[in-house]
C-alpha cells in the first residue's frame, strides 16, 4: 500500500517471489505509477521508502536479488518516468518506519489508525483505486519472475476497496 495527501491504496499480494524487500520497491514504484499524473507539475518529488534496500536499488540503479532487479528493470521502462528523470525532479530517500505512518498503516490494512492519523494531520483519508498502468506493472515484474500474473480475487480486493463486503470505514 501506500499514501499521498490523504489518497491512499493497498493490495494484498502474497507470493512466493515477492519478498519482503521486493514488496516493499515495489510498492514504492506503484505508489509513483498511482499518483504520477498527480504530481507532474511538482518541482520536485521525494519518494520516501521506509525499506532501506529500495532507495538504495533506485540510487545504484542495480540490485543482486533477482525479484529487486525485475522491479527496477519494469520501473526503468515506465512510459511516463522519463518525464520525472529528465528534469533531475524525481528523488527517492530512505525514511524510517516512524516517518511512514500513512503508508504503512495502508499496506497494514490497519484503516483506522490511518484515519486517526490524517484526521489528526486535518487530511480527509480516501481510498484510491490501484490503476490499470499499476496492474500491468505488476504482473510484468511477476513474469519476469516467472510467477503467474494477478488472479482475479487479487485484482478483485482493490475494485471493492479490500475483501468484497469490507469496503471503505464509515465517515
Amino acid at each position: 500500500g501506500g499514501c499521498l495527501y490523504g489518497a491512499w491504496w493497498r493490495l494484498s499480494l502474497r507470493r512466493r517471489a515477492l519478498t519482503i524487500p521486493v514488496l516493499e520497491l515495489l510498492a514504492a514504484c506503484v505508489n509513483f505509477i498511482i499518483f504520477a499524473d498527480q504530481l507532474s507539475e511538482a518541482r520536485h518529488i521525494v519518494m520516501e521508502i521506509d525499506a532501506l534496500a529500495s532507495p538504495t536499488v533506485l540510487h545504484k540503479d542495480r540490485a543482486k536479488a533477482a525479484g529487486l532487479r525485475a522491479v527496477l528493470a519494469e520501473f526503468r521502462r515506465l512510459p511516463q518516468l522519463s518525464a520525472f528523470t529528465n528534469g533531475n525532479r524525481l528523488f527517492c530517500e530512505h525514511c524510517w518506519g516512524e516517518g511512514n505512518p500513512l503508508g504503512d498503516a495502508a499496506s497494514r490494512g490497519k484503516l483506522e489508525v490511518m484515519h486517526a492519523i490524517g484526521a489528526a494531520l486535518g487530511m480527509q483519508m480516501r481510498q484510491v483505486p490501484v490503476s490499470g498502468d499499476a496492474f500491468a506493472f505488476i504482473d510484468r515484474v511477476l513474469a519476469r519472475l516467472d510467477a503467474q500474473p494477478l488472479t482475479v480475487a487479487e485484482r478483485e480486493f482493490d475494485s471493492t476497496l479490500g475483501y468484497p463486503g469490507e469496503g471503505p470505514p464509515p465517515s
